[in-house]
């Protein structure tokens, strides 16, 4: 990607077919959701090129009131919409998936899941609140949020439970949702299912992908992308996560940043004083995932 002319915002440029700094010939096709959707379409670019033109967007979280007329501009070129679930109002914006795909021109609608997988990193959770992300990576660990030692062990069975509610979860959604499937792909990829819990890896993108380009009707596979399309960001995946689900694949010790190699004491240090600044998060967090800390042997 070539840089930002003067007075254009660079994110703007990186997005430059939906702000409108770049022309999109003829039909295109959007792929509608989180960080993996930009993925997908990455993979699904060199299948589609001869029918449609694959258009960058931000993900949905990034979106505001100011980028709907973008949106809505996009999608009068739109024919083929593939698409996660997102709850109708979305942030207070008309940003549901239905409400999206309604406001395309007929487009051919691929319904995929938002895909999330907790048995790799057992201990890693998502927790909303005022103060936002903790500092380095935009996960809590449970061991720190509970003041345990990092080299806590939950009860046997554990991870084979916290596994099997991933998959059933996911399972459901996809029913509900009336998706492709993707919740194979994520046991077949073994310890390469997720760089962190909601971050696939590439051999489960690739699969999603070439289901997505068979339901478009599109010719050929796949292609490995050459990088790891999800992969600022990696956490550890310990030995006894690997044992307990007899995995094939290698543990990965420590997490690595943006490329750095951070370990689990250094980041556990940086959450524990962020903690103390904003004890509501550890109160939500606590709340919020009561069974996976029962689970683990963390409750109490």
């Amino acid at each position: 990607m070539t840089e930002a002319p003067d007075g254009v915002d660079p994110r703007e440029w990186h997005y430059g077919e939906f702000y409108g700094h770049r022309e999109v010939a003829g039909p295109s096709l959007m792929v509608w959701g989180n960080c993996q959707a930009e993925a997908l379409r990455v993979l699904l670019d060199p299948l589609v090129g001869d029918r449609w033109t694959t258009v960058r967007i931000p993900p949905v979280h990034e979106l505001t009131e100011a980028d709907v007329p973008h949106l809505d501009r996009a999608l009068e070129q739109t024919t083929a919409f593939v698409a996660q679930p997102v709850r109708e109002n979305y942030r207070d914006l008309p940003l549901g998936t239905a409400q999206v795909a309604e406001r395309t021109r007929s487009a051919q609608v691929v319904r995929i899941p938002a895909l999330f997988w907790a048995p790799l990193h057992p201990f890693q959770v998502l927790v909303r609140g005022e103060a936002g992300d903790p500092p380095r990576v935009p996960y809590h660990d449970l061991r720190v949020l509970t003041g345990a030692p990092l080299a806590h062990r939950p009860p046997a069975g554990a991870v084979r439970a916290i596994a099997e509610e991933s998959r059933e979860e996911l399972r459901r959604r996809q029913e509900r949702d009336e998706t492709l499937p993707a919740d194979d792909l994520l046991t077949a990829a073994d310890t390469a299912a997720t760089n962190v819990i909601n971050h696939p890896g590439n051999p489960v993108l690739i699969g999603l992908a070439g289901r997505i380009a068979e339901e478009l009707g599109a010719d050929g596979s796949v292609a490995d992308p050459g990088r790891e399309l999800l992969g600022s960001l990696f956490a550890p995946i310990p030995a006894w996560v690997v044992d307990e689900l007899d995995l094939d694949g290698e543990p990965r010790d420590g997490w690595v940043v943006d490329g750095r190699e951070v370990s689990e004491e250094e980041l556990a240090a940086t959450h524990r004083a962020w903690y103390a600044e904003h004890p509501e998060m550890v109160e939500e967090g606590l709340r919020r995932h009561e069974k996976t800390l029962a689970t683990l042997g963390l409750a109490g």
